[in-house]
Order: C-alpha cells, then sequence, then structure tokens
C-alpha cells in the first residue's frame, strides 16, 4: 500500500495495490486512511468469499467495503462479472478526479473466477474514455474576488505564503517561486508540500508547525497577509486556531470547498484549482510589486 502511494506522489499517476481477503483487506486500512487524508490517488484491488459465502462468516471473510467507506472515495463490491471492466475504469477516474484520494473494489471469488460470454467480453469497451463526477469548480476567479484580493495585497506589509500538497498535485511549483519573487515574500511548507520550492531559495524559511522551522513558525505568527495554497490546516501545523495568524487577513484557496473555514476561519476562502488561481494571484501581485 504505502509503496503504491510513493509511486502515485512520485509520477502523479494512479497507484493501485492488490491483496488478499480478511486480514489481507483490513491491513489496507491505515494505508487507505493515510491516502485520504493526504489527497493520494490510489486504486485498491481486494479479494474475498464466494459470493454464496457472503454474510456466513466463512473463512478469512471480511466487509471490507462497510469498513472503509468513510475513508475512501468510492467502496464497492463488484457482483458482476460484466461489470468488471466499467468498475475499474470508473473508480480510476474517481481516485484522479477532483481532489485526489483512495478507492477500493472488491472482488469474491467466484467474480474473479467467471467467464463470460464472448458477446457479453465484446461488449466492454474498455476505450471509452470515463469521467467521474466532480465538484464543480468555477471557470475564473470573479472581478468582486479579484478586488478584493488585490485590496488585501494592495494592503500587506508582512505577507506569507503557507503552501501544502496542493502546489505539488497540479504542478505549480515554478508558478510558487514565481509568485514569491514578485511579492518579495517568505514561503513556508507543510510536510506534504516539502519540494514544492528549491530548500536553497532565500525566500524559503523551512516547514511549519509543530515539527517545523522556528523562522517559518515566527514569520507566519508576525504576518499580516497569510496567502493558504492547497492546505488543510492540521492540527499539528497551526496548532490552536484561534492563536495561528491571530492578526493576518487570511485567503485560503484549495479545490476541496469542504476545507474551506474548516479548521481555520478565513478572511477570503476560494473554491478554485491552483492551476488557474495562481496564474491570477500572480497577475495582481505584478503591480504591487512595482509600486514598491
Amino acid at each position: 500500500m504505502f509503496a503504491a502511494q510513493g509511486y502515485a506522489r512520485a509520477s502523479g499517476r494512479l497507484g493501485v495495490c492488490v491483496v488478499t481477503s480478511g486480514p489481507g483487506a483490513t491491513n489496507l486500512v491505515t494505508g487507505i486512511a493515510d491516502a485520504m487524508s493526504d489527497s493520494i490517488p490510489i486504486l485498491c484491488i481486494t479479494g474475498n468469499v464466494a459470493t454464496r459465502w457472503l454474510g456466513r462468516n466463512a473463512f478469512q471473510e471480511g466487509d471490507i467495503v462497510s469498513i472503509v467507506r468513510p475513508i475512501t472515495k468510492l467502496a464497492r463490491q463488484v457482483d458482476n462479472a460484466a461489470e468488471i471492466v466499467t468498475a475499474m475504469r470508473v473508480a480510476a477516474a474517481t481516485a484522479l478526479s477532483g481532489r485526489p484520494g483512495p478507492v477500493l473494489l472488491d472482488f469474491p471469488k467466484d467474480i474473479q473466477q467467471a467467464r463470460l460470454a464472448p458477446d457479453v467480453s465484446s461488449a466492454c469497451d474498455s476505450s471509452r474514455r470515463v469521467i467521474a463526477i466532480a465538484p464543480a469548480l468555477p471557470d475564473a476567479l470573479g472581478a468582486d474576488v479579484c478586488a478584493q484580493l488585490a485590496g488585501l495585497l494592495a494592503g500587506s506589509h508582512r505577507p506569507v505564503i503557507y503552501a501544502s500538497g496542493g502546489i505539488i498535485a497540479t504542478g505549480q511549483r515554478e508558478l510558487l517561486t514565481r509568485l514569491a519573487e514578485t511579492l518579495n515574500c517568505p514561503v513556508v511548507l507543510t510536510l506534504m508540500g516539502l519540494g514544492a520550492m528549491d530548500p536553497a531559495h532565500p525566500l524559503y524559511l523551512g516547514p511549519l508547525g509543530m515539527h517545523g522551522a522556528w523562522c517559518a513558525n515566527v514569520a507566519v505568527n508576525q504576518a499580516d497577509l497569510v496567502l493558504a495554497l492547497g492546505v488543510r490546516f492540521d492540527d499539528r501545523v497551526i496548532g490552536g486556531p484561534e492563536a495561528f495568524a491571530r492578526d493576518a487577513n487570511i485567503v485560503h484557496i484549495d479545490l476541496d470547498q469542504r476545507e474551506l473555514g474548516k479548521n481555520r476561519s478565513v478572511r477570503l476562502g476560494l473554491h478554485a484549482d491552483l492551476r488557474k488561481a495562481l496564474p491570477m494571484l500572480l497577475h495582481l501581485a505584478r503591480p504591487m510589486a512595482t509600486d514598491a
């Protein structure tokens, strides 16, 4: 499981792991919970006892779908061999769409061993593209939002960028550095964000939080504007929410709307893809740099 996570994080592609039933499936739980928290796209394939033995406490039977449903984007048992191709494609698309995360498909033994008639097999169109349903995102930041952002940037004297894994997942390392250089402001990263900026860059202060760098924590807590990019305000990073960046205006940009204001109230929460939001931020930041 953790090898699949490593592959997914290093490649940006879907990680896959395959395990047997019962204890093989339950051994995945910690890794699945971790992938869900860290937004890592993983497809978990588990075996199970034959369909006729389900619910009878058969040897190494486990209701893995019920166990992992709260910590996956999708968890289902495939009970018809004719649905295997579609189920696999939908699961992969779901893991990769929107905010990435883990999915699980459970296959009873008889479904694994089933033989499909030629006409059924040919009906499984493996070339058809499957797009999972993901929460809709605004096409662009509206004029009113841009005006608010411009006002916050213009009124800031001690801005800090607080970034995490969202920068890496969206491939925005270069733009993050350009934004920091344009604003001439420091950057702090979470554990999931390490690697989003060259550690030798003079504007990089190090990791933030309980086990982070002293200067990174001081900078954030003395900032008057915090640009929180693709972060989830984890308790090990912010400590007590009421004390974190107490005197700062916080702008939080995230792909997952549920994260906005969840752990820390913010001045401006933007439900947006960083691939669209960062270029707009950079565009708004350039006049501030010219004025300075």
